[in-house]
């Protein structure tokens, strides 16, 4: 997935272009030929939830008090800003 992402050929403003899919089965069948892998619905659908993930922690990350903690990978949040964004 890293490799097409960073190839302008597969990339597009909003994401991959067509075909990316069939693409990235050809790079997992090459290098683990056996594991029977395929994009649809398993890479997919791995996706589509990494998505909904991100787009919710990115909410959150501009939200003035939330903060990524690389060390323990996850977000870090004020005690006095929670009350705040619970109950709204």
């Amino acid at each position: 997935m890293h490799e097409l992402s960073g190839n302008p050929k597969w990339k597009s403003e909003n994401g991959f272009k067509i075909g990316y899919m069939n693409k990235l089965e050809e790079l997992i069948k090459s290098v683990f030929p056996n594991c029977g892998f395929k994009a649809t619905p398993l890479i997919e659908s791995r996706i589509k939830h990494w998505s909904e993930k991100y787009s919710v922690m990115a909410q959150m990350l501009s939200i003035s008090g939330f903060e990524w903690d690389a060390e323990k990978k996850m977000l870090q949040v004020e005690k006095a800003v929670v009350p705040a964004v619970v109950f709204t």
